[in-house]
C-alpha cells in the first residue's frame, strides 16, 4: 500500500499562514530528512575522513569540510579512487603529509 497523508485544513495560528501541512496515516516506516543520504563522491570522501580520522558530530565542520574539498580536489587530479590515497591506500594507511600537501606547492588546508 502506498503512502497515504490527508491534508489538515483546520483555523491556525498566523504564523502558518499559507503553510500547507500535511498529516500521515496508516502503518509504514516515515522518513524523515536526516535518514536520507545523498550518494556523491565527497560524500564517500567524507565517509572515509570519518573513519580514518575518527570525526564525531559537527564540531569543527568548516575545517572538516575543508579537508574533505581538498582531498576530492586530489582524488581528481591525481585520479586516486574515492575514499582512498596513493596507490588505492585507505587514508587511515596513508602518511598525513602524502594526502595533505601536493609534491612542490605548500597549499594545505587549515585543519
Amino acid at each position: 500500500m502506498p503512502p497515504m497523508a490527508k491534508y489538515l485544513s483546520k483555523d491556525r495560528e498566523p504564523c502558518f499562514k499559507r503553510w500547507r501541512l500535511w498529516a500521515g496515516f496508516g502503518k509504514w516506516d516515515w522518513t524523515r530528512v536526516k535518514d536520507i543520504i545523498v550518494e556523491s563522491p565527497k560524500r564517500v570522501i567524507w565517509e572515509a575522513c570519518t573513519k580514518a580520522l575518527g570525526w564525531k558530530g559537527n564540531g569543527g565542520f568548516c575545517q572538516k569540510q575543508d579537508i574533505v574539498d581538498y582531498l576530492y580536489l586530489r582524488t581528481v587530479e591525481e585520479g586516486w579512487e574515492l575514499g582512498c590515497g596513493p596507490g588505492g591506500r585507505p587514508y587511515n594507511e596513508c602518511n598525513p603529509s602524502e594526502l595533505m600537501r601536493k609534491s612542490g606547492t605548500n597549499t594545505t588546508p587549515q585543519a
